[in-house]
């Protein structure tokens, strides 16, 4: 399993019914081009990780918003090169944040994220421990998918019997991109 993977061999044979034992390099595989897509599609990384010395443009204002989320903790914050320290309470001076946001707290040295290029530099903790289920299901039918369609590549359609199947050329499904949607970065 590559550092990235979003799921397991195990856990795709499982969901798409697979028992050949002879496709399990072909779907190690896979399973990490499926995991490459979902992060891709994300524009995003999903496990938790260490960033540091993150820059942000500065905004004029109380909040601002890291590349990466959840955020989980922050090891430094500067803003225009002043250090900014964590509050101690969570109401007055220095910085709070939640999952998504950091925020200068009244009384803070620095008041807002004064306006600049890059100005803001943040160390932070962000991502999840555990993949989340919708995201891990999406990489497992992506992976399913792929394995079961390379016997019809370039086929759209086929007939039999008088009757046509016609096969999905969608790589997720509608509902599959709706569950992804709270989870993507939106630029």
């Amino acid at each position: 399993m590559a550092a990235k993977d979003l799921t397991t061999v195990a856990k795709v044979k499982s969901w798409a019914n697979i028992t050949d034992a002879n496709s399990d390099v072909l779907l190690a595989d896979l399973v990490t081009r499926a995991s490459q897509y979902v992060l891709t599609y994300l524009s995003r990384e999903i496990k938790q990780a260490n960033i540091s010395g993150e820059r942000i443009n500065g905004n004029g204002r109380t909040r601002i918003m890291p590349r990466e989320w959840p955020i989980t903790a922050i090891s430094s914050l500067k803003v225009s090169g002043i250090v900014v320290p964590a509050s101690v309470d969570g109401l007055l001076n220095g910085y709070a944040f939640d999952d998504r946001n950091i925020y200068l707290l009244p009384g803070s040295n620095v008041g807002v994220f004064s306006e600049g290029v890059r100005n803001v530099e943040v160390s932070y903790t962000a991502g999840y421990e555990a993949i989340p289920e919708d995201i891990e299901q999406a990489a497992i039918e992506y992976c399913a998918k792929k394995y079961k369609d390379r016997a019809r590549i370039g086929l759209t359609s086929e007939g039999m019997a008088g009757q046509q199947t016609s096969f999905s050329q969608s790589d997720l499904t509608a509902d599959t991109q709706a569950n992804l949607k709270r989870y993507k970065r939106v630029f």
